[in-house]
C-alpha cells in the first residue's frame, strides 16, 4: 500500500522543528512525509511571540478552517496514496484528531499535547490513536480528560512528567529524555500499524 505521513505543526507554523520532525519521520520509515501549513500565508513565528502566534491562529484560522485545509490537502493526494498516517503537535494534534475522524484513509494518528482535543471528544477517529500529554496543562485536567478518552476504542494515552512543548528541542521547556522516549514510542506505534 502506498502510504504517506502528514506532520502537523504547532501555532508557530512549519518552523525548523517541524521540518526536522518531518525529515526524521522520512528517514525512519522511508515514506513520503508532508508538512503542510494551515496558517495564513504559511507564516512562522518565533517562540518569543507565542501570544501573537496564538492570537493569529484563533482569529485568522481557527480549528474548523485548519481541519478543512488539511482534509482538503489529503484529498489532493488521494490518487497517489492509499492511506495516511498523521503525526501532530499541539494545535496540529487537535487538527489531526479531527481529520482522523473525517477521513477514512487515515490509518493511524499520533498526537503530542493536543490540548484542544477536549473540545472535540465526540469526533472519534476511525483508526488507532496514540496521544501523548504532559502531566500538567494550564487550562485543563489531563488525567480527567484522559479517563474520558480511554473509554473510547483504539486510543492509547501516555502521560509524562513534562510540560506542553517538551518534545521540541527549540522550545525552552524541552526535556530531552522524555522527548526521545515518547518519540520512540510513537515510532513503534506507527511501525506496529504498518507491520514493520
Amino acid at each position: 500500500m502506498k502510504t504517506a505521513i502528514i506532520c502537523l505543526h504547532e501555532i508557530y507554523g512549519v518552523n525548523t522543528f517541524i521540518q526536522k520532525a518531518g525529515q526524521n519521520l522520512h528517514h525512519t520509515f522511508c515514506l513520503p512525509v508532508f508538512t503542510p501549513s494551515f496558517l495564513t500565508n504559511q507564516q512562522t513565528y518565533p517562540y518569543s511571540e507565542h501570544d501573537k502566534a496564538y492570537s493569529s491562529f484563533v482569529n485568522e484560522v481557527g480549528f474548523d478552517q485548519a481541519t478543512e485545509r488539511i482534509d482538503s490537502f489529503l484529498h489532493t493526494l488521494d490518487e497517489k496514496y492509499e492511506q495516511f498516517l498523521l503525526w501532530g503537535y499541539s494545535i496540529g494534534a487537535t487538527v489531526g484528531w479531527r481529520v482522523s475522524h473525517r477521513n477514512k484513509k487515515v490509518k493511524g494518528f499520533v498526537g503530542f499535547y493536543g490540548s484542544r482535543i477536549r473540545n472535540y471528544i465526540e469526533e472519534v477517529p476511525g483508526c488507532p490513536v496514540l496521544l501523548i500529554y504532559p502531566e500538567k496543562e494550564q487550562s485543563f485536567d489531563v488525567r480527567k480528560m484522559s479517563e474520558q478518552l480511554m473509554s473510547l476504542e483504539n486510543i492509547q494515552i501516555n502521560i509524562v512528567p513534562a510540560s506542553h512543548g517538551f518534545a521540541d528541542p527549540y522550545n525552552p521547556v524541552y526535556q530531552e529524555i522524555e522527548a526521545k522516549n515518547q518519540t520512540d514510542r510513537a515510532i513503534e506505534f506507527f511501525s506496529e500499524l504498518m507491520g514493520t
